[in-house]
Order: structure tokens, then C-alpha cells, then sequence
């Protein structure tokens, strides 16, 4: 399943977090692929952590890999 279709119904999810939802919506606005992928890097960071999914339902949920979750690395400039 293509996980970026799951992304316009978390938006509108009450059950997901204000932050999750923004950090979502800046990633659809995003036209670099690497600022996006860490908007919704911060996205499952705040699912994990607010809503007690795992690493690996988050990055499913949000349409990254559970590494980009996991680090809290920048992209590089």
C-alpha cells in the first residue's frame, strides 16, 4: 500500500496529535524531498511518543522508513 495515501486521512484524524498533524501538512507544502521526508520523520516521532505506536507503525503510518524516525539527524545542507 502506497502509505502517502494514509497522510490527507491522518490530517483530519482527531486522534493524532496537533503537532503530528502539522509537521504532516508542511510535508505535502514541501518541495525538497529531504525536508519533507523530515517533516514526516517528525510526524511518527510525535505518533511514538504521544500515541504509543511503534517505531515501525509510525514510519508506516507517515511514509518513511523507521530510521528516519529513530535519528534525529538533519538532512545535509
Amino acid at each position: 500500500m502506497n502509505t502517502w495515501s494514509l497522510v490527507p486521512m491522518l490530517l483530519v484524524d482527531p486522534a493524532v496529535p496537533e503537532e503530528a498533524r502539522l509537521a504532516l501538512h508542511a510535508s505535502l507544502l514541501l518541495s525538497d524531498a529531504c525536508r519533507a521526508r523530515e517533516a514526516r520523520a517528525l510526524a511518527g516521532r510525535v505518533l511514538v511518543q504521544r500515541r504509543r505506536l511503534s517505531v515501525r507503525e509510525a514510519a508506516e503510518l507517515v511514509g518513511v522508513e523507521a530510521g528516519a524516525i529513530e535519528s534525529r539527524l538533519p538532512c545535509a545542507a
